[in-house]
């Protein structure tokens, strides 16, 4: 099963099952209607209740996912309601974690402040969110290959049109981060896609967004984000850059091998600092940003965002589908248990956080683990929401009539994610990332209303997005976390998407060509001496053979990047793989000349009908493979 199908398998087996343990932890529910700020809300000032419910779950899951360390704090009414540390920051140590005292990496919780920070730009009148970004750019400008101008609110809302490009983004020393605006100048994305289309999750999006708030504001991100927001706020242990001071409180991410808890090594974003992930901060600094969230943009006497602003970062900004949540500015949604909520996920190595909040009830929280589970946020959440309100009814246990599902044969095909990189060779790296939406897939679908879909036995909805031409274009699905879309491929690439099984053909044809072709007619002229060649046919047979053999050796040299994953290529390009990607250029040259060489050759009385239609046809794979290695940007050096 390709790896994305077991993902998301594994992401709807997880809800599922999450779903189960938290109705056995259900209590009775008042059924009389609550006034809209306490939406069903139960128990919501019985703290030591709540705390045992909390405890004995995670405690349970720490055990069972071998969690090293979690951090949690839920906020009520702008204070600071629930505060628990779970487990180790350092394990060999045994150093607790401390809500109030441990540093932990957010990851991509950061974005909700880099928003926030072109969200008050935007109130001083310094930008405007539907502005072209160029107007605002000097050191650079983005290329206008679509009608549609890439604005701010393109950024924060992720329908940019970047996709992703993990190549080159990380390092493991300090000192080769470079400046936001110097990396951009020099790596900034193409759109591959129109500003405005589909949601498409795009750190680069963020970047230039952190960098729009440096060149508007005249100073460092990292000045203008500890004086306008993290002050502000009186988050004193927080900081987008790390310090000497600081450093002594962050927690080690870890990872579970062979029974043990190993180290994650130390890993940085290439730009210093990033908007979308550098902020290390404590639970309960965090609780602080999300208390001034909750009250209209305000933290005890201090205002970070006006009241119009804050509601509009929290409003749904953009949607891949009316049927489905959205995202907001920064935020994306969260809607289940009746409710709708605001929220973002963070990952970065050896940490996954949550923060999630309610805005209608006053009420959010925040879960970060010194670990990489991304499973886990989602079950603590689906726990809770269980504890504060009923939960729906489940008609997926119910028995589907038979003119239930949905029938439907046009979705068949092959989906890869949007957000998956087609301009470099990285490319390489998802072809086992594409899902097949089968027949029974589709037939197995449970229609909920006209366009709007379930998987059986889950929560996780789906629709479709067509074409002008009716033809499905977009698969858009709701598993309660950022929105994910997969794009159909076009025909041809259901079969070119075999990799690996391509590459091995190529590579025993070089192989027939290269090697043991030469080898039997060395053994045949050695038992029937044939007379000398003319210089252009020995040209002609000598290039082939070479040709062949630095193919061959290309495809063997190259054949580790298959096994590599994104992350491996995040800190950069091997030495190796940069020299391999100069021999398809040298065969360019080289397949040029065999083909002069063959057509000039071609009425020596050498060739029969046989040699000719031999290398007719080494010429065909020549351009064959070139075209090939085009398609998965293995001319030149695209990373």
């Amino acid at each position: 099963m390709k790896k994305r199908i077991a993902f998301i398998s594994l992401m709807i087996f997880n809800i599922i099952i999450s779903s189960l343990i938290s109705s056995a932890y259900s209590k009775s529910y008042d059924d009389s209607l609550m006034k809209k700020s306490q939406i069903e809300i139960k128990d919501s000032n019985d703290p030591p209740t709540l705390e045992t419910y909390i405890d004995d779950f995670i405690h349970k899951k720490m055990e069972e996912y071998h969690i090293p360390g979690l951090a949690f704090v839920m906020v009520k009414d702008g204070e600071i309601f629930l505060s628990k540390g779970y487990g180790y920051a350092d394990v060999t140590e045994k150093t607790a974690v401390k809500p109030g005292e441990t540093l932990l990496r957010v990851g991509s919780v950061s974005k909700l402040f880099t928003a926030t920070a072109v969200m008050q730009l935007v109130e001083q009148g310094k930008l405007n969110l539907k502005t072209d970004v160029n107007e605002y750019l000097t050191l650079f400008k983005l290329p206008e290959n679509y009608p549609e101008p890439v604005t701010p609110h393109n950024l924060l809302t992720h329908t940019s049109g970047f996709r992703s490009k993990p190549i080159g983004i990380l390092t493991r020393d300090e000192g080769e981060r470079k400046p936001i605006g110097d990396f951009l100048a020099s790596n900034m994305l193409p759109r591959s896609l129109p500003p405005g289309s589909v949601i498409i999750y795009s750190n680069h999006g963020f970047y230039l967004a952190g960098h729009l708030v440096e060149t508007i504001s005249g100073c460092s991100f990292e000045q203008y984000m500890e004086e306008g927001i993290l002050q502000p706020l009186e988050m004193q242990n927080s900081s987008f850059a790390m310090t000497d001071k600081l450093s002594s409180s962050l927690a080690n991410g870890y990872q579970f091998i062979n029974g043990n808890y190993e180290v994650v090594p130390a890993e940085y974003s290439i730009i210093k600092p990033s908007p979308a992930g550098s902020l290390i901060a404590t639970a309960e600094d965090i609780a602080h940003f999300m208390i001034a969230q909750l009250q209209r943009g305000k933290y005890k006497n201090q205002q970070i965002l006006n009241e119009n602003s804050c509601a509009e970062m929290q409003k749904q900004q953009f949607t891949n589908d009316p049927k489905l949540p959205g995202v907001c500015y920064g935020f994306y949604e969260y809607k289940d248990y009746n409710q709708r909520a605001i929220m973002h996920d963070g990952d970065v190595s050896g940490f996954s956080s949550r923060l999630f909040l309610l805005p209608e009830c006053n009420l959010g929280f925040f879960v970060c683990i010194n670990t990489g589970n991304s499973i886990l946020r989602m079950e603590i959440t689906d726990h809770l929401m269980s504890y504060f309100f009923k939960r729906p009814e489940d008609t997926s246990t119910k028995e589907i009539p038979e003119d239930k599902p949905f029938k439907e044969t046009k979705l068949t095909g092959f989906y890869r994610g949007v957000r998956l990189g087609l301009d470099s060779f990285d490319k390489l790296t998802y072809t086992g990332e594409v899902w097949e939406l089968t027949e029974n897939t589709a037939n197995s679908l449970i229609e909920l209303e006209p366009g709007l879909f379930k998987f059986p036995q889950s929560n996780t909805k789906i629709t479709f997005r067509e074409d002008e031409k009716g033809n499905v274009k977009y698969i858009h699905i709701d598993a309660q976390q950022m929105p994910i879309s997969y794009e159909r491929l076009a025909w041809y690439e259901e079969y070119l998407r075999f990799a690996e099984l391509w590459y091995g053909i190529f590579a025993l044809i070089f192989f027939c060509i290269g090697i043991l072709r030469p080898l039997v007619n060395k053994i045949r002229s050695r038992k029937n001496p044939v007379p000398a060649h003319s210089r252009l046919i020995r040209y002609t047979k000598f290039s082939a053979t070479i040709v062949s053999i630095i193919y061959l050796t290309f495809i063997a040299g190259f054949a580790p990047a298959f096994m590599m994953n994104e992350e491996q290529f995040a800190f950069g390009v091997p030495f190796i793989i940069k020299a391999l990607l100069v021999l398809p250029l040298i065969n360019m040259i080289l397949s040029l000349a065999f083909i002069i060489f063959f057509i000039k050759s071609w009425k020596d009385e050498h060739w029969n009908f046989k040699r000719r239609l031999g290398y007719i046809f080494t010429a065909f794979i020549f351009i064959g493979f070139a075209f090939y290695l085009n398609y998965w940007n293995l001319i030149g050096f695209q990373y």
